[in-house]
Order: structure tokens, then C-alpha cells, then sequence
């Protein structure tokens, strides 16, 4: 329920706070005091476009904070869970306007866009009035409406389960399908591509080998004249080498090991270590030599096969050493077709079965809703003469539609006529602000079982007065047994019915005039409602009837 209202800087409004409690809550006051004011408030913070007169005319912000508490309504629940907000039984609604029109809404402090604002703000709160955006004049809302009077509950549980998982497995079944259909289109370029990878095999770091054959290749005429160089060096036959002029060291050493020093003996077999080495070292080259020799044609195969890797991981878009796991993949993907087709087979026989089930829960609840039609209109129409509407007939207008959602495929209007002669239309085309309220009145005494929604009725009571008045007032104090009821009220016989009665004065002070409001007690009540008894001149006689319609 709606707890606590500040506004503040709107058009007469400096700043005023209101605590609400439960129950039947009225707003009383002169013509022009500016109970509008506080009901486009109201409007603005649950979501309401903001009107041109609202924004502010000086350097101010305006900003409207609406706190409710108590919230227990799913579709607000699972809304604030998508933002991020959730765990909370009080939700606060903030809207600050400037004055070059520009808009900001909050939830919790959190900030949202001006939908999500006004989707939380119609689960918490309904408007009826000649003005509003919600209520009534939403045609949106009328399905809900017979179906929280209808007793089918259980049935639109399982109708809205049955579309979320028919939905699931159509978009399951979408993109399988999708993917088979554009795997079968490729396929052609599927089989080439794999035998172009077949043809190369490609294998783990062969790219980076090839590579360095390829530079080995490339520069074999300047390693093998470099290294038949270092072979002359080491020993060649027609001049003493490094290894023979070694060789004769070690000999020369040899002849004089017995008179030398221990420090040159050590020499001596450091030389036959070297010596050894340089034999390796010479054998290595040579086999290096002998197993590099320059080929052109080896030269020729690496380098196509470079040129395959670059040209294929270009094709791919894809790393060289990858080349590998799409080959995998490829093979994978062409296998998987024929197990695709089954798979698109054995879902379209589940999705088959589940718009079934969807189509058949539809038309049952389809039946429900005409039944239910005919019951809502007779209880509406029992309840519209004593509202001074006697004239008027309520019908509900069912249909079905070509479109389907968790709702089932139905389109439910409320339209009436006021008299005979007068042709059906929508609610909304036909009632004036006065009549729609009493329309909506009657509707939710009759219609409201478990909707625990607060809702605030503007003029309901226009151009009416005596016995009719008080039978909108008993029907105000019905309806707030089950809800938050607040009403804006000409009639003594409405406020008297209220459990918290506020009033709203307009006041001129220093040239500067100001909208205030104040919650009376219980002699300012009494004074309140002599006034609407009696006008300006209250009277002893106003005061006495003031206290019988609050006693009674």
C-alpha cells in the first residue's frame, strides 16, 4: 500500500508530506485547492508522462517520492529482480523533473527508465479518473480483471506454463533448425574445405620445421662452402690441418714427458682432449654436409606446403597450428548432419505436442472466460442503479486473436451503453470522469477477490448526492476491507466514511499563493464535513448531521 507521499515544487506545492495508513482514505476540500495537483503528483511518480504545467518554473528541481510498503505482488517482485533490486517488501518511487523537461526516474535509488518506473508503479497503484492513463481507460487491463474474478486460477497457471515451455522449445527447435539448414547449404564448401586440409595433414609445428628447412634451403650454397672451409681447416689432404698439426704437438709433447714440469704434462692431456673434440666436431660437419645437400625439389615441396599453411590459416582465419582442430571440426560438423535430422525430427514431434496442449488449454480457458463474462456483467449490472447508472449496461466483450501469449489468445474489452437507444462501446469512449469512476467502483467490488493493488478514485462522486452518494460511499468502505482505498471527495456522505481524512487548503500569503494539506482530527472532521454539508456558513445543525453521518 501507498505509505508516505512528498512533493515538492509543483506548480502551487512548495513541499508537503503525507502519511497514509490502510483502509478508506479521503481528500476533501474547495473547488481549486489543488487536489489535482497532489493526483498528478501521484500520477507522475508511478510513470505518468509529465505534463508541460507540471515542470518547474524556476531553478528548482521538482521531485515526487512515493513510498509503499507491504509489497507482495509478483509481477513487481520478479520486475525489480531483472534491475537487480529484490529481497524487499518496500519499494520507493522517485521522479525529479528540471525546467528544460528533462526526466528522471529512480526505484530504491536505483536508477530506471521511465517504463520500468511505470511498470512497477501500475502493480503498486491504479488511478481512476477522467484523466488517467491506467485503470479503466487501459483496455489492457480488462483481461486481468475477469480473470482475477474468474475461479480458474489453476487453469491460467497451467496455460501460462504450457507457453513458456511451448516457447522454450520453439526457440530450441529455431536454432537447430537454423544451424542444420545452414550446415546443409554448406556442405558442398564443407567437403572441400576438409579435403584441402586432408590433402595438406597438417600436423603439430610442422609450419615453424618447414620454415627452417626452408632458411637451411635457401642458404645451403653459403653453408656448404663455409663449412667444406672449416673441414680444410680442421684436416685437409694436401695441407697439414688444424688436427695434424695437433696430432704433432702431442707427439712433441710425448718425447719430452719425462723432463717436464707436472704444469706441462697436464698440457699434454689437456691437447688429447681437444683433439677428440676436434674429431666430433669434424665428423658432425661432415654428416651435416653429406645429409644437406642442395635439392631443388625439396626446396620446391617445402615451400608449396608453406604456402598451403598460409594460404589455408588465411582462408580460416586461424593461427597455423590450429589448422589441426579444424580439420576436427570439420569432421565433426559433416558427421553431425544425419544425427541433426534426427534430433529436428524428434523436435518437431515435442513441439507438436506442446502447442497441442498450448491450443487446448487456450479453448478451455477460452470457455472459462465467456462464462465468467456472463457472471461478471450480471453482478456489474446489479450494482449500477443504485450508483445512478441505471440506465447504463455493462458487457464484456471476449474474442480470440490470431496471436497467442502466456495469456492464452484472448482480447477482453468492457464496453456499455448508457441508454437503450445508444449502441455498445468502450468504456473509455462513451463515460464521463464521474460515471467511468463509478463504473470502476462497481467493477472492483464486484471483480477485486485477491488483488491487493491500492487505487485512488477521482470525482466518483459527480453529480450525485443523497441515497446515491452513500450507496458509492458504502461501496468505497466494501472495497477498502480488501484494499488501500483513496478517494477525492465532494460528498459528506463519502468522507464521513473514511478511517484517515485529509484536507487540502489553498492558502495566500504575501501576495503568494500555496496548495497545503493536513490530516484532521477528529473535531477538525466534523468541522470538514458541516462545511460540505452547509458551505462557507457552517452551522449547529451542519455540525449535528456532520456527527451523525460519522457515527453511523
Amino acid at each position: 500500500m501507498l505509505k508516505f507521499l512528498s512533493i515538492n515544487n509543483i506548480v502551487l506545492i512548495d513541499g508537503i508530506n503525507i502519511d497514509f495508513e490502510g483502509g478508506l482514505c479521503v481528500l476533501t476540500g474547495e473547488t481549486g485547492a489543488g487536489k489535482s495537483i497532489i493526483l498528478d503528483s501521484l500520477g507522475l511518480v508511478i510513470g505518468n508522462r509529465a505534463n508541460s504545467s507540471l515542470r518547474p518554473k524556476n531553478d528548482r528541481l521538482t521531485e515526487v517520492t512515493a513510498l509503499f510498503t507491504n509489497v507482495d505482488n509478483v509481477l513487481v517482485k520478479e520486475k525489480l529482480h531483472e534491475i537487480g533490486i529484490s529481497g524487499l517488501d518496500e519499494i520507493i518511487l522517485k521522479r525529479q523533473l528540471t525546467n528544460d523537461g528533462k526526466s528522471k526516474a529512480f526505484i530504491n535509488d536505483h536508477f530506471v527508465s521511465l517504463s520500468t518506473l511505470k511498470h512497477i508503479g501500475s502493480n503498486l497503484i491504479e488511478i481512476e479518473s477522467q484523466f488517467s492513463e491506467q485503470g479503466l481507460l487501459d483496455s489492457a487491463t480488462h483481461l486481468d480483471v475477469l480473470d482475477e474474478f474468474g475461479n480458474y486460477s489453476s487453469l491460467l497457471h497451467r496455460t501460462s506454463e504450457s507457453w513458456m515451455n511451448y516457447k522454450k522449445l520453439y526457440e530450441e527447435f529455431s536454432e537447430i533448425k537454423n544451424n542444420y539448414e545452414k550446415s546443409i547449404n554448406e556442405k558442398d564448401l564443407m567437403d572441400f574445405e576438409l579435403k584441402e586440409l586432408e590433402n595438406l595433414r597438417p600436423t603439430e609445428n610442422e609450419y615453424n620445421i618447414l620454415t627452417e628447412k626452408k632458411k637451411v634451403l635457401i642458404n645451403s650454397v653459403k653453408i656448404t662452402e663455409n663449412i667444406e672451409k672449416i673441414l680444410s681447416n680442421l684436416s685437409n689432404e694436401n695441407e697439414r690441418g688444424i688436427e695434424e698439426l695437433l696430432a704433432d704437438c702431442i707427439i712433441y709433447l710425448n718425447k719430452i714427458n719425462d723432463f717436464v714440469s707436472p704444469e706441462m704434462k697436464s698440457i699434454s692431456k689437456s691437447l688429447d682432449s681437444i683433439l677428440i673434440d676436434i674429431q666430433e666436431f669434424k665428423n658432425v660437419f661432415q654428416i651435416y654436409q653429406s645429409e644437406n645437400n642442395v635439392n631443388d625439389s625439396n626446396l620446391n615441396q617445402i615451400e608449396e606446403r608453406i604456402f598451403e599453411y598460409n594460404r589455408l590459416s588465411k582462408k580460416h582465419n586461424c593461427p597455423k597450428d590450429e589448422l589441426i582442430k579444424k580439420l576436427i571440426i570439420l569432421k565433426e560438423n559433416l558427421k553431425n548432419n544425419s544425427v541433426k535430422s534426427m534430433e529436428i525430427k524428434e523436435m518437431e514431434e515435442k513441439l507438436g505436442t506442446s502447442k497441442k496442449l498450448f491450443t487446448n488449454l487456450s479453448k478451455e480457458l477460452n470457455n472459462q472466460r465467456i462464462k465468467c463474462a456472463i457472471e461478471l456483467d450480471k453482478s456489474i449490472n446489479n450494482e449500477l442503479p443504485a450508483l445512478k447508472l441505471e440506465n447504463s449496461i455493462f458487457q464484456t466483450s471476449v474474442t480470440s486473436k490470431a496471436n497467442f501469449n502466456f495469456k492464452g489468445n484472448n482480447d477482453v474489452i468492457f464496453k456499455i451503453k448508457t441508454n437503450k437507444d445508444s449502441q455498445f462501446d468502450e468504456i473509455k469512449k462513451i463515460s464521463s470522469g464521474g460515471e467511468l469512476c463509478r463504473f470502476a467502483l462497481a467493477i472492483k467490488v464486484v471483480a477485486s477477490v485477491n488483488n491487493k493493488v491500492s487505487i485512488v478514485f477521482d470525482e466518483v462522486d459527480s453529480g450525485i448526492g443523497g441515497a446515491v452518494a452513500s450507496a458509492v460511499g458504502e461501496r468505497l468502505k466494501k472495497l477498502s476491507l480488501k484494499k488501500q482505498v483513496i478517494v477525492v471527495t465532494h460528498s459528506p456522505q463519502v468522507a464521513a466514511l473514511g478511517n484517515e481524512h485529509f484536507k487540502v487548503i489553498k492558502s495566500n500569503i504575501d501576495s503568494k499563493t500555496s496548495t497545503n494539506i493536513t490530516k484532521l482530527g477528529n473535531e477538525e472532521r466534523i468541522q470538514e464535513i458541516a462545511r460540505m454539508l452547509s458551505g462557507k456558513e457552517i452551522t449547529d445543525e451542519a455540525k449535528m448531521a456532520a456527527i451523525k453521518l460519522i457515527e453511523d
